[in-house]
């Protein structure tokens, strides 16, 4: 009896292992396996992935490529010298996110994920207060 009570124990442990690497339906996992730099870019407050977000990658103040998300929120880009980066991630009705010293090195790709929050009607409105004040 307790090796059948052992038995469905581990066989709980295992599935339960399983199940939990395993990404649920509806939801978008990046990986990067082939590109030099890539990721996935989702709304801070639904966690839905954004599609056309501009990725500008970018080292001593020049632009080195642009990359645009797919609809599932993923961009790639490929073909970078090692080096260190600037990343600028931009949509309209987003806050800008930048990430200073993104470091590409020779051996291999780096994945960098981001989530973006949604400016909110307020910020608009109080930016342009600030500009009709002069």
């Amino acid at each position: 009896m307790k090796k059948i009570v052992y038995l469905f124990l581990i066989m709980f442990i295992i599935v339960g292992a399983a199940s939990a690497a395993i990404t649920p339906p509806g939801e978008v996992e990046y990986k990067n396996t082939k590109t030099d730099l890539g990721g996935l870019i989702v709304d801070a407050e639904t966690g839905k992935p954004i599609k056309n977000v501009s990725v500008s990658v970018m080292t001593s103040g020049k632009k080195e490529k642009v990359a645009n998300t797919d609809k599932d929120g993923v961009y790639s880009c490929d073909n970078f010298k090692p080096g260190s980066y600037k990343l600028v991630f931009e949509k309209t009705g987003y806050k800008k996110v930048t990430k200073d010293k993104v470091l590409i090195k020779a051996d291999g790709s780096l994945t960098v994920n981001i989530t973006m929050d949604a400016i909110e009607a307020y910020d608009i409105h109080s930016n342009i207060l600030r500009l009709g004040s002069f």
